[in-house]
């Protein structure tokens, strides 16, 4: 007999409202632990007229959910790599506009964060990301490429560039490091 996971439960039910709190099968509209082990039990849960309407309840509201654990830090995460791919800088958080649509959405417990809080996953996220590019680049044949060119307020930029020599994988180039130089001449 293999042994059934609450997380196996929520695949064979399309997540009807269903979650993983503590490794425990929740039931997001009514707030009840089920019992993952028998299907029965879930079944006619779903089916039961307080179910249904705490359903309706909970697909009417407009609020995220932060119903696991360290899900503020995971939204926090994404919130930092999303302004970072955007080009956002972290300061516009604070424009009144923003801060309402996000507080609108969010449940009343998790206020937006502010641009101190933010500010500190930065280190958090690049460690993570210096152990994806090194385990993306483990070994494998790369190609060296360095760039010197300017930035938008014209200081010198040289850039460490890695490209991956495998035809079968992804093999677009990855930038690993960026220096801002002194001064830029025959020497550097």
């Amino acid at each position: 007999m293999s042994k059934i996971t609450p997380q196996k439960r929520i695949s064979q039910f399309n997540n009807k409202g269903l979650s993983v709190k503590k490794q425990k099968l929740y039931c997001v509209a009514c707030d009840q632990e089920l019992d993952h082990l028998r299907k029965s039990i879930i079944e006619s849960h779903l089916l039961t007229p307080k179910h249904i309407q705490n359903s309706k309840n909970v697909a009417s509201q407009k609020a995220l959910d932060f119903s696991e654990e360290n899900s503020r830090d995971l939204f926090l995460k994404d919130l930092v790599i999303g302004f970072g791919s955007a080009n956002v800088p972290f300061h516009k958080i604070n424009k009144k506009f923003f801060r309402r649509i996000f507080n609108k959405y969010l449940q009343p417990e998790y206020k937006l964060p502010s641009v101190t809080s933010l500010r500190r996953f930065l280190p958090k996220i690049y460690k993570e990301e210096l152990k994806k590019i090194v385990t993306f680049f483990a070994d494998s044949k790369v190609a060296l490429l360095c760039d010197e060119t300017s930035d938008s307020l014209n200081r010198s930029v040289f850039q460490i560039i890695l490209i991956k020599l495998d035809l079968n994988s992804d093999n677009r180039p990855k930038l690993v490091d960026t220096l801002f130089l002194e001064a830029v001449n025959f020497e550097t």
